[in-house]
Order: C-alpha cells, then structure tokens, then sequence
C-alpha cells in the first residue's frame, strides 16, 4: 500500500542508516521484532485520521515538527535533577542509552539490572520482549518496536523482597535540533516477590524532543509490583509511553501517574489481571497550564474471575491546556465474581481550560460490580471565602484548596517515601 507523508511521518526515512548500527543488530529475533515494528507502523502511521481512542489527542504536533532520531548519544550534565528526592537502585538512561557512569552498580542478590543492548539472546528477554504490545493497534508503540536499541531489562527472582525502590529515569540532553528516542523496558518480578519501580521521564532546560517509551511488566503469581511513572518532560517536548502489565494469581498491581510536563503527553496503561485474586489499583494526577494537552488512557482487563481494579483520577487544568481521560473496564464473559470501580475529578481554574473524559464499562459477565464516575468543575467558593475569611490571600488560597484536592489520590501511594517524594514535587509545582 502507498504510505502517505502525513501518515509515516519521517520518522522512518533514514532508518536503514541506523538500523545496522542498533545493539545487537546481528540477533535474528530481535531484527525480526523490529521489522515487523517497522511494517506496522508503516501501514498505520501516526493515528491523525479516524481513530477512536485518538479523537481528543491528535499527535499534530508530531506530524509538523521534525523529530530526528540521533545514533550520538551525549552525557548529561550531573547537576540535573531527577526530580524526585528519594533514596533508591537509580538506573540512568541519556537520549535512550544507558549511562553506566551514574547507574547504581550495587544490587541486593536476586535483582538483575541491565540494559537491553547488552542482553543479545538472554532467555528471558528473547521470550517476553514484545510479547504484550499489539502493534496493529498500537502504531506509536509499534514505532517504538522499529527503533529497539536500548532500555532497562530488570528481573527479580521468586521470593526477593526489595525494601528500597528501584528508580529508572530517563533524560533528554539539550541538542542542537529536536531529536526522538526510544526507551523500551522489560521488567518481570517473580513469585511471592515485592518490589517499587519508579520511571521518571525529564529533560535538561530548554531540550526541544520526542521521548517515546514502552513498557511490558509481568508480575508473577502472588508477587506485590508498585509502578510509579513521573512524566516531567520540558514543555516543548512530546512525550508517549505504553505500558502493558500482566497480573497473575493472587498477585497485586499498584499503579500511579504523575503529569505534569510536556506540551504533548499520552500515557496509555493497560492491565490485565490473569488470575484468581489478582488485584490492580492504577491512579493518575495531572496539574498542567499553558497551552498543555496531557492525556491519560487506560484499559484494565478482567480475564479472570475474582479479579479486583479501582481507579481514581485527578486533574487540574489552568491556563488555555487540556486534560484528556479515557479509561475502559472490560469484564469477559466467563469471568465471574469481579469488582471494577473508575473516578474521575479535574478542575477548571480558566475559562479556557478544557476536560474531555471518556469512561467506559463492557461487561459480559452476571456477577460483577461495577462502577465509573466523572465530575469536572471549578474550586468550591465557600471553601475560598472560608480561607479569605481568616485572612488567608486569594492565591495562597487557591493554592490550598489545589493541593488538597489532588492530596486525595497522592495518599493512595502505599510507599511512604514514594508518597513524600511525590508530594514533595506537587508542592513544589504549585508553590512556583
């Protein structure tokens, strides 16, 4: 079929010039994976035309800016922040390569941390890496699968119980031009084990970029998997991730998401919960301004019975942005005994501000529980002339009323220095 600018975009012109200078590029697997990455996404390109889940986020920008994927990779300057403050296993990634330098190098027995361009034909990698993206539905992720070259493989044996998180933060270095980069992480967590993950996407000051990731998770039988995503991006930068998670028997998922960088940002998160027992809570706070568009899409998928999701979503939206929401709960048909319960809330602080929430339940089951909500509004004004009345100005207030509505889904994040770390970085953003 004939491909289209518009549609491929130019993300693909010089890729035979890189491909052959991509990390393990005599792997047949791992060419082929990339290959059929590359064919997926030439047949659908960038979804700009008549794709459902894409009716509020068209990637225009994508498509009117040139975002030139590099094979040089620079070392970041040490005095950018990951933004979190937060003792844990730090794993760096520069323009998508791993840097070794600032890595921590000291692991506890039973994790293994490495990146993807050194794993060739490891087991693991070979048997999981691209097994849960569809890439006939998922064309940025399919993008993503032409460009493998680097990531972070991490697995953790049956029975490791980690107390400290393991942090994997991405880094856009500041280039002459804008450049794209493609993260893809593995991460499997074995039976009975524990573990916080925490990614965090950031740039360096003034880094114009395309930063797309994905990642595939598998939390094993009665495993306890906490993933906390940091989307920070700089606000001239387009940032899209997938992440899909596979949940077995009497394993439990927690999930966060925090957005508040990038002027184009999709998260997209699905869940599928494969076992009796598994349980999955996935939340998400958003605070953007400006002429912003962040976006959040997750599908959790009930594939057994007593299987157990809940999602609580916050947002906040100043300025002329747009926060996007869509998020679907499917319950099959012989899956029995379900609880699925979905919560938006935003707020408008402008008239210009915009919310566009999708929810959505498909249920083919008898025995289920079921629920979705969405609320979008503006700050409460008895609340406002209560903090006014005792002397408090209108901005502080505001601020406070802010904070606390976004508290509520922050204090779901079971990981005390998790929390404080996020909470930490909210503050900081409504106190600049």
């Amino acid at each position: 079929m004939s491909v289209t600018k518009v549609n491929s975009g130019y993300f693909l012109d010089d890729y035979d010039n890189h491909s052959s200078s991509f990390a393990n590029a005599d792997v047949a697997w791992l060419n082929d994976l990339r290959k059929k990455g590359k064919d997926a996404f030439l047949e659908r390109g960038l979804p700009l035309t008549k794709v459902e889940n894409w009716k509020y986020t068209k990637p225009k920008l994508l498509a009117s800016e040139t975002f030139a994927y590099s094979s040089a990779k620079s070392l970041i300057n040490t005095s950018v922040s990951t933004g979190l403050d937060i003792d844990a296993y730090n794993i760096y990634f520069v323009d998508g390569a791993y840097d070794a330098k600032r890595s921590s190098s000291d692991l506890p027995k039973g994790l293994t941390i490495k990146n993807i361009a050194n794993c060739g034909d490891e087991a693991n990698v070979k048997a999981k890496l691209g097994g849960m993206v569809d890439l006939s539905s998922h064309a940025v992720a399919a993008l993503n699968t032409a460009y493998i070259n680097d990531g972070c493989y991490i697995e953790l044996k049956d029975g490791v119980k980690l107390e400290k998180p393991v942090h994997v933060v991405s880094i856009a270095s500041k280039q002459n031009a804008p450049q794209a980069f493609y993260l893809r992480n593995l991460f499997i967590v074995g039976k009975n084990s524990s573990v916080s993950l925490i990614a965090s996407h950031i740039g360096a000051d003034g880094a114009t970029y395309f930063s797309n990731s994905v990642d595939e998770i598998y939390a094993g039988e009665g495993s306890e998997l906490k993933y906390y995503i940091n989307q920070d991006e700089t606000k001239p930068s387009c940032h899209i991730s997938y992440s899909a998670v596979n949940v077995e028997k009497d394993a439990k998922y927690e999930g966060f998401v925090l957005q508040r960088g990038s002027s184009l940002s999709r998260v997209e998160l699905k869940v599928s919960l494969n076992g009796e027992n598994a349980v999955a809570n996935t939340d998400t706070a958003y605070i953007i301004d400006g002429e912003q568009l962040v976006d959040t899409t997750t599908f959790v998928d009930h594939v057994s019975s007593d299987t157990f999701s809940d999602q609580m979503i916050k947002g906040v939206a100043y300025g002329k942005s747009k926060g996007v929401f869509q998020g679907q709960i499917l319950v099959r048909r012989d899956s029995q005994r379900i609880e699925g319960n979905q919560l938006h809330k935003a707020l408008l602080m402008s008239k210009d501000a915009e919310i566009d929430c999708k929810p959505a339940l498909e249920i083919y089951a008898d025995d289920v529980k079921c629920s979705h909500g969405a609320t979008v509004g503006e700050l409460d004004d008895d609340q406002l002339f209560y903090l006014r009345a005792r002397g408090i100005d209108e901005e502080t207030a505001r601020s406070l009323l802010v904070e606390a509505f976004l508290d509520d889904v922050v204090a779901r994040i079971s990981n005390d220095a998790v929390r404080g770390a996020f909470s930490d970085v909210l503050l900081g953003n409504m106190n600049k």
